[in-house]
């Protein structure tokens, strides 16, 4: 199994890449979108964005929050998630959720920790 840390090397242009995305744009289509979900996501992650500390983490779980709503706006990556998310509630399968209030992030700005 890949240890996480290998990926590491590739966190910059990650977010290079999210820079050049239409954002604004992204996320107009989405506040225009009238499915259920993508209304849901899109107050959740307003309230992840609020509940973070960093500005820092703020602007990139905004850029990869909208990047990510978006992609379930197209179809052809939509109906896999959709179907991967509905086939879980038919196991016994509980997807464990951390407040964000427990987010490392969070902690470690308090801390005044990086």
């Amino acid at each position: 199994m890949m240890n996480i840390k290998n990926l590491d090397r590739y966190k910059e242009g990650f977010l290079e890449f999210l820079d050049i995305l239409p954002i604004s744009q992204m996320e107009n289509d989405i506040k225009c979108d009238h499915d259920q979900l993508i209304e849901h996501l899109y107050e959740k992650l307003q309230y992840v964005i609020d509940e973070t500390k960093d500005s820092r983490y703020k602007k990139i779980y905004h850029k990869l929050g909208i990047c990510s709503i978006y992609s379930l706006i197209d179809p052809i990556y939509g109906d896999i998630i959709r179907f991967l998310f509905q086939d879980l509630k038919k196991t016994s399968f509980e997807m464990k959720e951390k407040p964000p209030g427990l987010w490392r992030v969070n902690n470690t700005h308090k801390s005044g920790v990086r």
